[in-house]
């Protein structure tokens, strides 16, 4: 996946789970993209589920994660495949 497929793949994702469109994916939103992925598996999401993905996610602690943060992780994970 060429760099410019890689950007537009995080950025289709990321506007997808701001629902808010207010630029950043806070917890409540972090919560209903774990449980549409989960739902799909027959899996339920727990509060601890949430709070692991906020911390791993949300790189600079402050409570939401931003189109950066989440480009950085969509990056990550595809090139390690």
């Amino acid at each position: 996946m060429s760099e410019a497929q890689i950007i537009e793949f995080a950025n289709a994702l990321f506007e997808e789970f701001d629902k808010d469109k207010n630029g950043t994916i806070d917890r409540k939103e972090v919560r209903g993209a774990l449980e549409r992925i989960a739902e799909a598996n027959g899996a339920k999401v727990s509060e601890e589920d949430v709070a692991q993905a906020m911390k791993d996610l949300d790189t600079n602690s402050d409570g939401v994660i931003t189109r950066d943060e989440f480009f950085n992780l969509v990056k990550l994970s595809i090139t390690e495949q």
